[in-house]
């Protein structure tokens, strides 16, 4: 089955061009109507290597995986065809991200392998600590916290020397979500996870940062933890379809009850729940939300 053809099979053809939706099924933008030949052009553009990397995890949130792989393994095709090896190993390291984050450990350490043996990562800092990353989610899958804390650890140090604020940030995330996972008061790099994301005006990794924040806050006996779930749940209310939100909302949830708070806990516990099993199919958010309960059982 052609992409395209799988694409059309769950629903319109529609994403993002800046802030408007195309839609190229109904032939607009926004409001206004496009030609043939604008849609023949954006069509292409949609069906880009690069473009199928941006758009894969769009379909992934809304439970197509199947389609999201399809898009990531043509985005890899295409980057070969094309001679261009960023786009094909990144292709495929988004799609060993992809694997890790769906729980099938094995297929993203088979990608990973692939992208080692190919060289995709030399000269590329970004890539490595996407690398860290995936091997982090993928020790998650196996129940291996302790591993997936050291992958996490170095995906941090190498973000700090290479990688960029974005990616500095995600690591950071990744550490703190599993300080949360193992049970924790506190975590070394909380804090500046939470000034990070702040800092950078990365709101939807900001919304997950600052609701772990304000869950580890809650276990410490902090005050300011129902301030930190108020600065959560504000993010998350606009973060759109994503994992994030989940954290955060569990996270408040905690920190809510942690402080009195008890209807603003309930609330943002069911919240965490409602996406958390429309999003069941990724690794671990079920369970999250589960935990969240349990805290917000013994507080209440």
């Amino acid at each position: 089955m052609s992409l395209e053809s799988r694409i059309h099979r769950s629903g319109p053809l529609r994403f993002l061009l800046g802030t408007r939706l195309v839609d190229l099924d109904a032939h607009l933008v926004g409001d206004e109507p496009l030609t043939e030949q604008e849609v023949s052009l954006l069509r292409v553009l949609h069906e880009a290597p690069s473009m199928l990397v941006r758009l894969a995890p769009l379909y992934l949130m809304e439970g197509d995986v199947d389609l999201a792989r399809s898009m990531l393994r043509d985005a890899a095709r295409g980057g070969a065809r094309q001679q261009c090896r960023s786009q094909e190993g990144g292709a495929l390291l988004n799609l060993a991200m992809l694997e890790a984050t769906v729980g099938e450990s094995g297929a993203a350490r088979e990608l990973l392998v692939q992208v080692a043996r190919g060289g995709f990562c030399d000269g590329c800092a970004m890539m490595d600590v996407q690398v860290e990353l995936a091997l982090s989610l993928a020790a998650m899958a196996d129940g291996e916290l302790g591993l997936a804390r050291r992958h996490a650890e170095n995906a941090v140090d190498r973000s700090r020397t290479r990688g960029g604020r974005r990616m500095e940030g995600a690591a950071l995330g990744f550490v703190l979500r599993l300080d949360v996972l193992a049970g924790r008061r506190h975590s070394p790099v909380g804090d500046e996870a939470v000034a990070l994301c702040r800092d950078s005006g990365l709101h939807l990794l900001g919304c997950m940062v600052v609701g772990l924040r304000a869950w580890l806050a809650a276990r410490a006996g902090e005050p300011h933890a129902g301030e930190l779930a108020d600065e959560a749940v504000k993010l998350a209310d606009v973060g759109g379809r994503a994992d994030e939100p989940v954290c955060a909302f569990a996270g408040a949830a905690v920190a809510y009850a942690s402080v009195g708070r008890a209807e603003d806990a309930h609330r943002c516990l069911a919240e965490a729940e409602r996406l958390a099993d429309e999003m069941s199919f990724l690794l671990g958010l079920v369970e999250l939300a589960a935990q969240a309960r349990d805290e917000v059982g013994a507080v209440s």
